[in-house]
């Protein structure tokens, strides 16, 4: 207010929305905050990583599903075989596939050769009503719809597909609960981008982590636990079913030692088990993050757990503000949703564009590279 009364005693005739209301002090203070510096992506294709990285695991399991398991190196070879498939069946680059199938190794599979193909990737929830479907696949110009891995695969791979990075990785649907569902295209420069910042922010080097698939694939949130324990040399363990049915799986598995899902997920968990919880890791998003949630988890887990509370919308892939639960200082009723990311920029504007005083109320605008630039149609 003080800001507003300096501007109108300089000059009266000048319209309120023109002038900032920002200290130079504030300015400076916002600048440091609204563009930290980016972690400097790979300048090799995420298909690429992923296959380099489960190359290197060799005998190690990669991935499993209740009796079944995959190693790295059998992992990496199953993904290349569909991907060869999809090229010799005409997909290519850009082309948009369906992936009709619930959690499961073989989901994975089809999602991972999709990208190693070139194609972008569209999943689809097979519980969701056939309408739904429909109107995806409409909408997005589907090529193909795949329930299964094809059973005639080649024997041998061809190498990743050479794939630019502004070509689409994914497309998802938002919910339609406003309207119809609308497309959100995500390049491969933004999901590798996501994915270099969250390899260097959650996990630690000298400890692979073992990853729970729990969520549904065509949430976001899903895209750091498709990824992150192939690029990481980890383990993902998927846990079909239901909601309920595969968070009681996550609760009853003491190895599950990184973890991201919602609180209301995370309450669930809470209810579920006894004890201590054996996360070293919980990346949590989708809703607001509630302290006293935090502080129980802190409780179960250990004062070494790292808490993160992770927030973007699906436009800013994935998740474009972080901040790290500390219960000393996060004194407040919510976890803040923190700062933007390592590459990230975030700013608080008011109605008129201009940046708001520290300590106000203001509209938050994002920006990062690869970030959808507009819905599909």
């Amino acid at each position: 207010i003080a800001a507003v009364l300096d501007r109108v005693l300089a000059d009266p005739d000048e319209s309120i929305g023109v002038g900032e209301i920002v200290t130079p002090a504030e300015r400076d203070a916002q600048e440091r905050w609204q563009s930290p510096p980016a972690v400097r992506p790979s300048s090799v294709d995420v298909a690429g990583r992923v296959s380099a990285s489960l190359r290197s695991m060799g005998d190690a399991v990669a991935i499993e599903e209740g009796d079944r398991t995959l190693t790295g190196s059998e992992l990496d070879d199953r993904i290349g075989q569909v991907a060869t498939w999809f090229r010799r069946e005409g997909i290519g680059v850009g082309d948009r596939i369906a992936i009709r199938r619930s959690r499961s190794i073989d989901a994975v599979v089809l999602i991972h050769a999709a990208l190693r193909a070139g194609a972008t990737f569209v999943p689809l929830d097979p519980a969701d009503p056939s309408a739904r479907h429909d109107r995806i696949i409409d909408d997005a110009a589907i090529t193909r719809v795949f329930d299964a891995v094809p059973d005639d695969l080649p024997e041998l791979a061809d190498p990743p597909a050479v794939v630019d990075p502004d070509v689409t990785a994914y497309v998802l649907y938002t919910s339609g609960s406003t309207g119809l569902p609308k497309g959100v295209p995500i390049s491969r420069r933004g999901l590798d981008d996501y994915l270099t910042f969250a390899g260097v922010a959650y996990v630690d080097g000298d400890r692979p982590p073992t990853i729970a698939l729990h969520s549904s694939l065509v949430f976001d949130l899903t895209i750091t636990s498709l990824f992150l324990p192939l690029l990481s040399g980890g383990r993902a363990v998927v846990f079909p079913g239901d909601g309920p049915t595969a968070l009681a799986g996550v609760a009853a598995d003491p190895r599950i030692d990184w973890l991201k899902a919602t609180p209301s997920q995370l309450e669930l968990i809470v209810h579920m088990s006894e004890g201590e919880l054996p996360y070293r890791t919980l990346v949590v998003g989708g809703e607001a993050f509630r302290r006293p949630l935090a502080q129980r988890l802190v409780d179960r887990c250990g004062p070494g757990v790292a808490i993160y509370n992770e927030y973007g919308p699906t436009e800013a892939v994935v998740g474009c503000m972080i901040h790290r639960f500390d219960p000393d200082l996060d004194t407040g009723p919510d976890v803040p949703i923190g700062a933007p990311t390592p590459g990230s920029e975030a700013r608080l504007l008011d109605a008129y564009g201009r940046p708001v005083p520290l300590g106000t109320w203001g509209e938050l605008w994002v920006r990062r590279p690869g970030m959808a630039e507009a819905y599909l149609h």
